[in-house]
C-alpha cells in the first residue's frame, strides 16, 4: 500500500502535462521562438518545483510549510503564456521564478548548514573518543 502512495505521488505529474500541451501550443514547438523558450523553461521549472512539493524532499526534509510554497510556486510557473497577453504572462513568469530561486537558494543554504552541523558534531565526538 505504501508503494503505491509512493508511486501516485511521484507519477501524479503526469495528468496536468497534457493539459499544458493543449493550453500553451508553445510547448509544441508552435509560435514566436521566444515564446517557446519561456513555456519550456517555465514548464520544467513548474514540474520540478510541484515534484518537489508532492516528494517533500529537496536537500533534505522540507517542512509542510516550505513543500506548500513550492507547490504554489510550482503551479504558478505552469500557468501557460497566453499570446495576447505574453508580457503580463512574462512579467508574471518572472516574479515567480524570482520566488522559485529564492525558495531553492534558502532550502540549499539551509541543507549546507545541516552538513557542516554534522561535520562538527561528528568532529567533536572523535574528540571525545580520543582522550
Amino acid at each position: 500500500m505504501r508503494t503505491g502512495y509512493t508511486a501516485m505521488r511521484l507519477g501524479i505529474l503526469a495528468y496536468p502535462v497534457p493539459f499544458l500541451f493543449v493550453f500553451s501550443p508553445a510547448l509544441l514547438f508552435m509560435g514566436a521562438p521566444g515564446n517557446i523558450v519561456v513555456s519550456m523553461v517555465t514548464a520544467i521549472a513548474g514540474c520540478f518545483l510541484v515534484g518537489i512539493a508532492l516528494v517533500g524532499y529537496l536537500f533534505r526534509k522540507l517542512s509542510p510549510q516550505m513543500r506548500v510554497l513550492m507547490g504554489l510556486v510550482g503551479m504558478g510557473l505552469l500557468i501557460p503564456i497566453q499570446s495576447n497577453l505574453f508580457m503580463v504572462t512574462l512579467v508574471s513568469n518572472i516574479l515567480w521564478s524570482n520566488f522559485a530561486l529564492v525558495l531553492l537558494l534558502w532550502e540549499w543554504r539551509r541543507g549546507l548548514q545541516l552538513v557542516v552541523t554534522s561535520k562538527v558534531g561528528s568532529e567533536k565526538s572523535n574528540e571525545g573518543g580520543q582522550r
